[in-house]
């Protein structure tokens, strides 16, 4: 999705400013796989394995007046700016990053040094940052897994839950449901609420 929208900011501005796009540069968190053909597609400098995802470019292009041919859609222009900047503000924490690769597909199966190099950090640093944050990985891995046995729970069979989410017999499973909860599946509220109980 970031390449996508790296791709497409680009291509908005070589219409508007400068078709060159000289001075630009992009800076991504990932590695691409073929980092030539990358650059040759986003037509500008690139590096990797930065702390944020960004495109800079120089003040004076910046900052041009927009074409004439642009005028009747500065309201639309100011408004993406607007959005953008509030993205840029209220970048992701760290929890929400993991969160979002916990909550992915196959997200649940990831060990925390797995899911550092998703992150392009490392597990150490990761830890820490966690750590500032006032949780930890496994804290959040069983956050993730509650929330899905909640939802499994409301139809399907404990047994069923526990294979799907890893767990090799519904005892084990149910001792951990307990640990991250609280409640034993059938005595949890939400599920209660949901079956009518």
């Amino acid at each position: 999705m970031t390449d996508l929208w790296i791709a497409t900011a680009l291509q908005q501005i070589r219409q508007i400013t400068d078709p060159a796009l000289r001075g630009f540069e992009v800076e991504v968190m990932h590695k691409p796989s073929n980092m030539a053909a990358y650059e040759a597609i986003i037509g500008v400098p690139v590096r990797c394995g930065c702390s944020r995802n960004r495109l800079s470019g120089p003040t004076s292009v910046v900052s041009a007046p927009l074409q004439a041919r642009f005028v009747s859609r500065i309201d639309a222009h100011l408004r993406l700016a607007e959005l953008t900047l509030d993205e840029v503000r209220t970048e992701r924490s760290i929890v929400d990053r993991v969160r979002q690769i916990l909550d992915g597909p196959g997200g649940l199966s990831l060990d925390a040094s797995e899911a550092a190099r998703i992150l392009n950090v490392s597990e150490r640093s990761l830890r820490r940052r966690l750590s500032s944050a006032g949780t930890s990985f496994a804290v959040l891995a069983d956050d993730s897994r509650l929330k899905l046995a909640l939802l499994y729970l409301q139809s399907l069979p404990v047994s069923e839950v526990a294979s799907l989410l890893g767990y090799h017999d519904a005892s084990t499973f149910r001792r951990a449901f307990r640990r991250w909860s609280g409640h034993s599946p059938s005595e949890h509220p939400a599920i209660a609420l949901a079956m009518g109980i």
